[in-house]
């Protein structure tokens, strides 16, 4: 069991995300952890994506302060 998503994203093929002992999502890395897996289960801006060296990483986003005016 892995609690760091990037490390599970780079580590595993496959994934099962669970909330409080529901499974939310299983499957791929990159469809186990979309972002939105990502926000409704972590409450983080992230999406996952497979880099040019093949592997998959979680880029984490950041949500503005403010709306722009």
């Amino acid at each position: 069991m892995l609690h760091d998503l990037d490390l599970a994203a780079r580590s595993c093929d496959r994934l099962v995300v669970l909330d409080g002992g529901r499974v939310v999502a299983v499957g791929p890395v990159l469809e186990a952890l979309s972002p939105a897996v990502l926000s409704e289960v972590f409450g983080v801006t992230a999406a996952t994506e497979r880099h040019d060296d093949g592997i998959a990483r979680v880029t984490y986003g950041a949500r503005p302060l403010a709306k722009a005016s």
